[in-house]
C-alpha cells in the first residue's frame, strides 16, 4: 500500500468574519432584520436557537 504525502494548506489570513467580534456583528444583524421587516426579538430568538445561549438565564443552556 502506497501513501501519499499531503501538504498542508498555507493560509496566512483568516476571513474577515473570523476576526470580527460578535458585538460588532450584532448591530448589523439587527439592521438587516429591520430592513426585511423583522424585529430585534426575532433576531435574538434565532441567535439563541443557533447558539444555545439563554438570554434570561445565561448560566443555563
Amino acid at each position: 500500500m502506497t501513501t501519499k504525502k499531503v501538504e498542508a494548506s498555507t493560509v496566512t489570513e483568516k476571513p474577515k468574519i473570523y476576526t470580527m467580534s460578535f458585538a460588532s456583528v450584532y448591530p448589523l444583524y439587527i439592521q438587516k432584520a429591520d430592513k426585511k421587516g423583522r424585529t430585534k426579538t426575532e433576531v435574538d430568538t434565532v441567535i439563541c436557537w443557533l447558539t444555545g445561549y439563554n438570554l434570561l438565564f445565561p448560566g443555563n443552556t
